[in-house]
């Protein structure tokens, strides 16, 4: 990025806060260095004055009056700043310092080898403005900030109370008392981590989840496709066997019945051998005097009678297996036909979802692209506005040629 590396290279310059140009309003201009190190010095001495009786109890609106007296008594400039607006300057530079400080800690706490400290201030300044969309521009305030003790107090009494609040009641939030009562809650951020890098986090790890919820339906998605692959492959290899075995039945059918037919013939060309009735036996069977009551052509023609009934339902229970199979054979084709256009449908759903997914790509890329080149925009646009009327011959020389360059770019 153009502007973050512009931010590195201008590390040694003071930062200058510098809003757009618009129509003046009843409120007073932009604050400039000098005022912002005046409102500095002027929270951190009024803090340290207080007496023990007045001390935690004085009322917001008299704490601010006593830092408004004490920054027109000391004051070696114009201004005519009201309480309400020293307030206001106050709390946009205590927020941005504070998370300026949890970028810097966050970097710190990489500890990085052969990184100068000038290196370390630089990547937290990119840092805050990567998440932030904005440069930091309270630099010279940090610097009165950074190892002053009620600075440091304040801080450490700031990890304390949002320890203590998240431990007792997470819900309720508590502002920090830094002997100015009523100060609003919105001014105290987590200074353990950047509002900035947690989003980050908790965006990365909804990332992360729905690429899996992803994976894991791909994953399904394939393991069916291998599913209807395998029964598509095995439907030829049972509709072979069943046709093996129709022709096979088929082909035995014949035989069974020429068998039959012969078992038939020798049947009815069977007579039974003379057997004189012997009647000196005692006992004599029932059942041999009940064949001679009916003649043995007759029963035989029965018989016969009942094998071709027997030979015609076994005829009609192959016929209904075959046309059985048939059905059997016709649906397995109609599943496996069913199968390949839905393997069809999946592969063109996938197809499908590639495309969408590198439309997206695409669509992000451009996005970055137009959101960078916007971002350059701005920071020219800041360059160009910027008035260096109260710079020293160095600063004036360098956003000269930063303007130059750009016009030289707009051509």
């Amino acid at each position: 990025m153009e502007p973050a590396n512009e931010m590195c290279q201008q590390e040694p310059l003071p930062q200058v806060e510098v809003e757009p140009i618009v129509k003046k309003s009843q409120r007073g201009g932009n604050f400039n260095v000098y005022e912002d190190n005046l409102l500095v010095t002027a929270w951190i001495n009024i803090n340290i004055t207080l007496n023990v009786v007045q001390g935690n109890e004085q009322k917001h609106k008299k704490y601010w009056n006593r830092i408004w007296e004490y920054f027109h008594e000391h004051k070696t400039f114009t201004s005519e700043r009201s309480p309400n607006s020293l307030m206001n300057r106050w709390s946009t530079i205590q927020l941005a310092v504070i998370k300026f400080c949890g970028y810097l800690a966050q970097v710190e706490s990489e500890q990085p080898s052969g990184v100068t400290e000038q290196d370390k201030i630089c990547k937290a300044k990119l840092m805050y403005h990567e998440f932030q969309s904005t440069t930091f521009h309270f630099e010279h305030c940090w610097n009165v900030l950074r190892f002053h003790p009620k600075w440091m107090a304040h801080m450490q009494s700031a990890k304390l109370r949002k320890r203590s609040v998240l431990t007792s009641s997470p819900c309720t939030p508590d502002p920090i008392n830094q002997g100015e009562d009523e100060v609003p809650h919105e001014t105290f951020v987590d200074l353990e981590q950047p509002i900035g890098w947690k989003a980050e986090n908790e965006k990365q790890k909804k990332k992360e989840r729905t690429n899996s919820d992803v994976t894991v339906i791909l994953n399904e998605i394939t393991e069916d496709k291998k599913k209807k692959t395998k029964r598509f492959v095995e439907a030829p290899d049972q509709e072979k066997e069943m046709l093996h075995l129709t022709q096979e039945d088929m082909h035995n059918k014949p035989e069974t019945l020429r068998l039959e037919q012969a078992r038939e013939e020798e049947f009815c060309n069977w007579t039974p051998d003379p057997d004189p009735i012997n009647q000196g036996e005692e006992e004599v069977s029932h059942e041999t005097f009940v064949d001679l009551e009916q003649p043995i052509g007759r029963k035989t023609k029965k018989d016969k009678r009942k094998r071709k009934e027997i030979i015609d339902s076994d005829v009609i229970v192959i016929l209904h297996e075959i046309t059985e199979d048939k059905k059997k054979k016709t649906k397995l084709f109609e599943e496996a036909r069913d199968q390949e256009k839905e393997m069809l449908r999946l592969m063109q759903e996938d197809v499908r979802i590639k495309q969408e997914k590198v439309h997206i790509k695409r669509e992000e890329v451009r996005i970055k692209r137009e959101m960078l080149r916007l971002e350059q925009a701005r920071e020219e646009e800041r360059i160009m506005m910027l008035d260096t009327s109260g710079m020293s011959e160095m600063q004036k020389e360098y956003f000269d040629q930063r303007k130059m360059e750009i016009l030289e770019k707009s051509k």
